[in-house]
């Protein structure tokens, strides 16, 4: 199993997330498991997101250390 941190943009009117929900949705059933960092900035960051396998963050928010330990 790997602990997978999925960047993108994560909102409702992105087709982008929309096609990320497919994949991250295949890799938990794989046994993974999908946190999603969102990408977006602005007022993007704003819009609701899809519904995910595991936590939703702001990328922005994220200490890159954290990634380095926390995601393989």
């Amino acid at each position: 199993m790997m602990r997978i941190a999925w960047a993108s943009p994560w909102n409702v009117h992105s087709a982008i997330a929309l096609s990320g929900t497919v994949v991250t949705g295949e890799l938990v059933a794989r046994g993974h498991a999908v946190d999603i960092l969102r990408t977006e900035i602005g007022d993007e960051l704003d819009l609701p997101p899809h519904p995910a396998p595991g936590q939703i963050r702001r990328l922005s928010d994220v200490d890159p250390r954290h990634l380095h330990y926390a995601y393989v």
